[in-house]
């Protein structure tokens, strides 16, 4: 890896090898639909006004300054567990902190493609991160009969295996520009004061640096093999543990889908790892040094993240009259639809401003 910048997603090395046939992805917002779900129930108490609000072509960001400015808060008052796509109609969670405020008549939030859907009460401030998980209806163009074989055979192997566990663009930012940013920080070319864009940063580049990892576990192991020295994550939570030895019975966890192995994320300390796979993680960092190293500097602490995810509840459905294939599925937080489009398709998305 050299030290430019320079990063295309669309380079990273599949799960299932293959053609993929090249689709219209994202035509219009109709196209992408997203329903968060998070981590806990609100508990109709408090000073916190809970607000499941969805929105349709607008950002996060745009729906905290209108809810702001209707209730006469300042925005640190808004809490939201994440980010949503623009491009999208989706469904997410708000809270407003109305301590000491008379609550707002929501009947009269009237702002264009906003609309508030449900409403209670929490005593605390939703944070970033309490996502469980996300639910997605996504509909894809162009897509010919031709390609149908071909796209339920890949279908069929994420449904069993999963898919690899890349992180997506939104990660990088326009033109991978927290990529080249983070890059010119760590040259001393360009100065970061605001904590919030160091995170950023920093972030882009250890994900960047995990995405390369994989990609290189792929291409020289396979996806679907396990390596002597893995460090398995339980299905649904952080625990792990470090198999020196592949036995039958982790094989029939990993297949089982009740463990998944990992790679690091690169920071201080040493990696969790053992045997094959400690040396090949070493190996990835010392080839990707410049990152490597400055992820040590800044103070980032090694962590790990699982190679697959398997989604669930997939299905779906073709309509011909259309050439449009519809995928419905539900992912746990962290992970990215399109990384699971990108092992079925090749992706055309149209140019915006």
């Amino acid at each position: 890896m050299n030290t430019s910048g320079n990063f295309d997603i669309n380079n990273l090395n599949t799960a299932y090898n293959g053609p993929r046939p090249s689709v219209l992805f994202k035509q219009s917002a109709n196209d992408f639909i997203v329903t968060e779900n998070i981590s806990f129930e609100p508990e109709n108490r408090g000073t916190h006004a809970f607000l499941k609000i969805q929105k349709k072509s607008t950002n996060t960001q745009w729906v905290i300054k209108e809810l702001a400015k209707f209730c006469q808060v300042p925005e640190k008052s808004i809490g939201y567990a994440g980010l949503k796509d623009r491009h999208a109609i989706t469904t997410q969670w708000f809270s407003v902190n109305l301590e000491g405020i008379t609550e707002p008549d929501w009947d009269k939030f009237n702002v264009d493609n906003i609309e508030i859907i449900e409403h209670c009460y929490h005593p605390r401030k939703l944070k970033i991160g309490t996502i469980d998980s996300n639910h997605f209806i996504i509909r894809l163009k162009n897509v010919s009969p031709e390609h149908l074989d071909t796209v339920e055979k890949i279908q069929s192997q994420i449904q069993s295996n999963g898919f690899a566990n890349y992180f997506g663009e939104q990660r990088f930012g326009i033109d991978e520009q927290n990529i080249v940013k983070a890059r010119k920080w760590f040259n001393g070319q360009y100065k970061v004061k605001q904590k919030s864009k160091k995170s950023l940063y920093l972030s882009a580049a250890r994900s960047m640096l995990f995405n390369t990892f994989l990609s290189s576990r792929i291409e020289q192991f396979g996806f679907n093999q396990l390596i002597n020295g893995e460090v398995m994550l339980l299905d649904g939570n952080r625990s792990f543990f470090t198999a020196e030895k592949i036995t039958d019975e982790i094989r029939h966890r990993f297949l089982q889908g009740d463990i998944h192995p990992s790679l690091c994320l690169w920071g201080q300390g040493e990696p969790a790892s053992a045997s094959e796979l400690k040396t090949f993680e070493l190996a990835q960092a010392e080839q990707a040094s410049f990152w490597a190293k400055h992820l040590i500097d800044k103070g980032l602490k090694q962590d790990r993240r699982a190679i697959r995810v398997i989604p669930k509840e997939l299905k779906s459905q073709y309509i011909e009259s259309k050439q449009t294939y519809q995928l419905e599925f539900l992912l746990p937080s962290g992970s990215y639809a399109t990384m699971l489009l990108r092992e079925m398709f090749y992706l055309q998305q149209p140019n915006r401003e």
